[in-house]
């Protein structure tokens, strides 16, 4: 009896040490097919991520009726090693470049009170008149308050509030074709009043064309962007994109260096607002 039960289990620890071996031989080929093919394709990549998921699962089942109960053990510990470390090469990808998360929608992922609240000592904004922003003056009034020191401005970076463009957008929208200029206009109103009213640091600046993102720029590390989707809602159905500066490698190594200077080079190349103009 010991001896058949010996050689069970030296029949379990060979099925065992068979599987783990065939199934990461499979995981170390279909990586390196992916690094070295000429066709690389990344609409392929989630796919591969649930075969290989799908793969350790099915291999533990079938495990499971050859294998003894402690048998099991390695085979499955082993799937998950090895799942762990697939599934943190695929997130690691975009940590390395600074995405660290994402929001299906704006509204319901870092909204705009929300990442107002996130503002301690720096605020930067690219937007179309920041109208979104100012719409919760408390949260809005706040985060300038925090943000605004001597030397360091609030930089927002928007749109003229008597642009042609937004009265097509409005139209878009099936809005009167007044009602975004009016908003911005209003947006605009509570940011002086902030300023001169308050003496709150703050620097605005009007671009030439309307930009291709939305950007929020927190504390110099944080980098919120969406995109404009002009008469197809306010902006808060859209994705975006969370980005930080990343530590310990070069600046230009991370997708928050790009958007910062993407704002740079537009904020220098936009006009100075006077905080009386269109009030």
């Amino acid at each position: 009896m010991q001896g058949a039960s010996a050689d069970s289990s030296d029949y379990s620890l060979v099925i065992s040490l068979v599987a783990n071996f065939v199934y990461g031989l499979a995981v170390f080929l279909a990586d390196y097919y992916e690094k070295t093919s000429a066709k690389r394709n990344p609409l392929s990549r989630r796919i591969r991520l649930l075969i290989t998921v799908a793969v350790g699962v099915l291999l533990d089942i079938c495990c499971a009726f050859f294998l003894t109960h402690w048998s099991l053990v390695l085979p499955v510990l082993f799937t998950i090693v090895v799942l762990a470390l697939v599934i943190y090469k695929e997130l690691n990808q975009f940590w390395q470049i600074g995405i660290v998360g994402a929001d299906r929608q704006v509204g319901t992922g870092v909204d705009y009170r929300t990442a107002l609240g996130m503002c301690h000592h720096s605020f930067h904004f690219l937007g179309i008149g920041a109208s979104k922003l100012t719409r919760d003056r408390e949260a809005f009034g706040d985060a300038i308050s925090r943000c605004s020191r001597d030397g360091s401005p609030v930089k927002l970076l928007l749109g003229r509030p008597n642009s042609d463009e937004l009265v097509k957008f409005a139209q878009m929208a099936n809005k009167d074709k007044a009602s975004y200029q009016h908003a911005v206009t209003e947006s605009l109103r509570f940011v002086a009043e902030l300023r001169n009213n308050e003496r709150k640091n703050i620097s605005v600046r009007f671009y030439q064309t309307i930009p291709a993102f939305r950007l929020m720029f927190i504390d110099d590390s944080i980098c919120l962007m969406s995109y404009y989707l002009m008469g197809k809602g306010d902006g808060s159905n859209l994705p975006q994109l969370h980005v930080i500066k990343t530590a310990g490698s070069r600046d230009i190594d991370s997708l928050y260096f790009a958007f910062t200077e993407y704002f740079a080079k537009m904020w220098n190349a936009s006009d100075d607002w006077d905080f009386k103009e269109y009030l």
